[in-house]
């Protein structure tokens, strides 16, 4: 998606070819030889993991030039332990860290905030279609900001996303929860959260609560 904004015309119109309507995971539901603006492909890309928008997309711009951007791009911003080998995520060879994952979440919250406004919608019509988000963040008791949700076999449950966590000391923050190999998201994000709304406290250390010795300063 930070590629697709960085380097495509987003009003392009962009032919679904038999390869990318093929993809597998075509939670997108496209067909071959539809016509649809790269920017519309955002969304069933983001909202469903459609694998079969993500090859549209490289493709209108071509696919392993595309490919090529991503991996500099990712250079760029300082993802030092990211590669690239394809545009949908299915391959193994695809791979990155948990911190290269919150320093993307990072920079997309400061430079490309429209990725994470358009994966908090909770449906969009594009033409005949209608996408609605898998994200399955939004339902946590805590501000949803913006993420992604993904699996493969070798990745198992992954997740990446921004919250507006409560802290102790009265103060909201936008945190980064980056999930990767999990057996199960949901209880594990609830865990994370949990644990920064009950032992972390954003402050000076001299704001710290009396006799309190397990508050995490997040200063």
């Amino acid at each position: 998606a930070l590629t697709s904004l960085e380097v495509v015309n987003q009003e392009k119109v962009a032919t679904v070819s038999k390869k990318a309507a093929a993809t597998t995971g075509t939670t997108g539901k496209l067909v071959a030889g539809k016509k649809i603006k790269v920017g519309e492909l955002l969304y069933p890309m983001l909202l469903e993991s459609g694998n079969d928008a993500a090859e549209a997309i490289a493709e209108a711009y071509g696919r392993d030039q595309f490919i090529r951007a991503m991996n500099v791009k990712s250079g760029a911003i300082g993802l030092s332990q990211t590669f690239f080998a394809e545009p949908t995520g299915l391959s193994a060879d695809n791979v990155s860290s948990a911190y290269d994952l919150a320093k993307l979440a990072h920079y997309l919250h400061l430079y490309k905030q429209h990725i994470f406004d358009i994966t908090k919608t909770p449906s969009y019509k594009g033409g005949n279609h209608l996408w609605y988000s898998r994200n399955g963040f939004q339902d946590n008791q805590v501000d949803y900001l913006g993420g992604k949700i993904g699996f493969t076999d070798e990745a198992k449950q992954t997740g990446v996303a921004i919250f507006s966590v409560p802290f102790a000391g009265g103060a909201d923050r936008p945190i980064v929860v980056v999930l990767l190999q999990s057996e199960n998201r949901r209880n594990d994000l609830n865990k994370v959260v949990d644990y920064l709304k009950r032992y972390v406290f954003y402050g000076e250390e001299k704001d710290l609560p009396a006799k309190n010795d397990k508050k995490v300063t997040g200063a």
